[in-house]
């Protein structure tokens, strides 16, 4: 009965362990999220960039990029303006977050949701508050 009572009590350690790494300590925060999105950016890494936004939103980020690359349109691309960003501030609450950036003179909010890979830009979100 005890070896049972030690394993369980084991096997519950390990489990809170492990969800206060994945949670915490596996994954970036949102700052970092952004600057590994603009690491990528400036490396040419479209998919990284893509990556770095949710499920539902991704795939029209890409599809913009295409569009901009195919049409010539390099004013309004977003891989450069988060290229020369810079990140002001972060503030998190919950499952979401807003990251404060400045490109150029222009100070912008980025919000950020907690996803099952990790913080990810919600770009739906985002056109709502930069309109």
């Amino acid at each position: 009965m005890k070896k049972i009572v030690i394993g369980l009590v084991t096997v519950a350690l390990l489990a809170g362990l492990w969800w206060v790494y994945d949670r915490y300590v596996g994954n970036l925060s949102p700052s970092q999220e952004i600057q590994r999105m603009v690491s990528a950016a400036r490396l040419g890494d479209e998919q990284g960039f893509v990556d770095g936004f949710t499920e539902e939103s991704g795939p029209m980020i890409g599809a913009l990029l295409a569009l901009s690359k195919t049409y010539g349109h390099v004013r309004v691309n977003p891989i450069t303006r988060i290229a020369e960003a810079e990140i002001v501030d972060e503030q998190i609450d919950g499952d979401a977050a807003i990251v404060m950036i400045q490109h150029r003179s222009k100070s912008r909010e980025i919000p950020m949701v907690w996803t099952d890979s990790g913080w990810k830009i919600d770009a739906f979100e985002m056109d709502a508050n930069w309109k």
